[in-house]
């Protein structure tokens, strides 16, 4: 086991990223200290069954969790940018997560641990969510702490938040997104499969894509189709209608936007040299059962 017992301290271990990496730093023979706000919580209760050491922590207060970092050899860090955000105002929730990033990135070199694996996302210019992990990565790359960035992609579980279903069975895939728009795309509950291949030393330094399949738009409603055995329909939007669209919000557009001009890309070959095993989109949904109340 590569882990040797080392120590890496994970930071929303009870979140969805931070969950796989915890669970798949602990099968490679690490030590895994978690940092949560709230240790009685179920979901820090079963982290802790399964072996995660629970600190209580805040990211709003890195004296509460600094302590937790000393002697620590490593430290995964994911920021919930959703968490910060009121539903009004992204670059007030842009502004608080590049303060609790900054802190981080400080409290980290402070303590002197050998090798931090940030999970990040491109600098867009106009996309709230991606631009505040682009500003912190910018932060580790100067601080000097060893690093490692993970550039992860689309959750194939946020399409579930745009399926519809109609009265007689069929199914939308409400996206407002052209047909033909690529996506790159990657099973979240995954994360941890990557993450424990960027601790390895070789990868100090470098970016490591995060992907399981780029998928258009259109394959994303087959794939459902196929999985569900309903039909699965997109709501077939046009370039031009997309491109006039101003009532979308605008962090969503200009993502879906960011895709189209290419500013936001991943390597799936690349990703797979990582991590084989990675899911496509309908093991996905065939291995977590995702979409099983859409079936017939």
């Amino acid at each position: 086991m590569s882990g040797s017992g080392k120590t890496i301290v994970v930071f929303g271990a009870t979140g969805h990223q931070g969950g796989s990496t915890a669970r798949a730093l602990l099968g490679a023979g690490y030590t895994v200290v978690g940092i949560t706000r709230d240790p009685t919580s179920p979901k820090a209760k079963s982290a802790e069954s399964h072996g995660v050491k629970l600190y209580k922590g805040d990211l709003n207060f890195p004296e509460t969790y600094a302590p937790a970092l000393q002697g620590a050899y490593g430290v995964f860090l994911n920021i919930d940018f959703w968490a910060l955000f009121d539903g009004v105002d992204p670059l007030a929730a842009k502004a608080k997560e590049e303060a609790q990033g900054l802190a981080a990135v400080t409290a980290i070199k402070a303590a002197g641990v050998k090798h931090l694996v940030y999970s990040t996302l491109d600098s867009l210019g106009d996309v709230a969510h991606f631009d505040s992990k682009a500003t912190i990565a910018g932060y580790v790359r100067e601080s000097g702490v060893p690093y490692t960035l993970l550039y992860t992609s689309y959750y194939y579980s946020n399409i579930l938040f745009n399926m519809l279903k109609e009265e007689d069975g069929a199914l939308i895939l409400d996206m407002g997104v052209p047909d033909e728009v690529i996506v790159p795309s990657f099973a979240v509950e995954q994360t941890g499969l990557w993450a424990v291949q960027a601790f390895k030393p070789e990868w100090v330094g470098k970016d490591m894509d995060v992907v399981g399949e780029c998928m258009a738009i259109s394959a994303i409603a087959t794939g459902v189709s196929l999985v569900t055995g309903r039909k699965c329909e997109t709501r077939h939007v046009t370039m031009a209608e997309f491109e006039a669209d101003t009532k979308t919000d605008r962090g969503w557009h200009n993502n879906f936007k960011a895709m189209i001009d290419k500013r936001f890309s991943r390597s799936e070959s690349e990703s797979r040299k990582v991590v084989p095993d990675a899911w496509t989109f309908i093991q996905w949904a065939k291995m977590t059962g995702a979409l099983d109340k859409y079936r017939k």
